[in-house]
């Protein structure tokens, strides 16, 4: 019976000991070759902050409420004066860059966040590697959205331009000064579309 016991002990003993044998080597090798993977585990998606570009199936948008303030900061008399004070002067242009990755890709541009367009010289305007023969259109005059001729494009970069524009006939404005408004909720939806970035200038 002991003898048992102790072929039993050997057995048990010589089992761990390969066990720790195993687990030393594998705990010298690179984590990156032997890493646990749990499959279906799926890593919490990060927030998006406010104002970054949000790609979908139907296209790209800029922002949910993010916004930029356009212009030179002398808005005295502006329609939008209260919205205005409460953000810093990002420059007279605002810029979205995208990518369309198919040609033929029927394009819907808008912008449906305006505040403060009060001189008709405000314009939007789409450029690419080629020359789109798009001439920039004006904002209309006390717009709160904008949308963009259709258009159909071909693959490549774009960028779209949402600029100030320089007072010329407003004498409610000082002569030369760019008009001070707000801009958001830039979007270009179809299919094929991925935005890739903005900044304002």
């Amino acid at each position: 019976m002991n003898k048992l016991l102790l072929e039993r002990f050997a057995t048990v003993t010589l089992g761990i000991a390969v066990t720790l044998g195993i687990a030393a080597t594998l705990s010298a090798c690179s984590p990156a070759r032997y890493g646990v993977v749990k499959v279906g585990a799926v890593a919490p998606a990060e927030p998006k902050q406010d104002g970054e570009i949000n790609n979908t199936a139907d296209g790209a948008k800029f922002g949910s409420t993010g916004v930029f303030h356009l212009g030179d900061a002398k808005f005295n008399g502006s329609t939008c004066q209260p919205k205005l004070k409460e953000l810093p002067l990002s420059g007279s242009k605002f810029n979205f860059t995208f990518t369309v990755t198919a040609d033929a890709t029927p394009v819907k541009i808008s912008v449906t966040d305006l505040c403060g367009v009060d001189i008709d010289s405000n314009m939007v305007s789409i450029v690419g590697a080629t020359d789109l023969g798009q001439a920039p259109v004006a904002i209309p005059v006390g717009a709160t959205s904008f949308d963009f001729p259709g258009m159909t494009l071909s693959v490549g970069t774009y960028t779209l331009t949402v600029a100030s524009g320089k007072n010329t006939n407003n004498d409610k404005f000082t002569m030369g000064s760019y008009d001070d408004f707000i801009v958001g909720q830039v979007q270009v939806m179809g299919n094929n579309i991925q935005g890739i970035s903005y900044s304002a200038e």
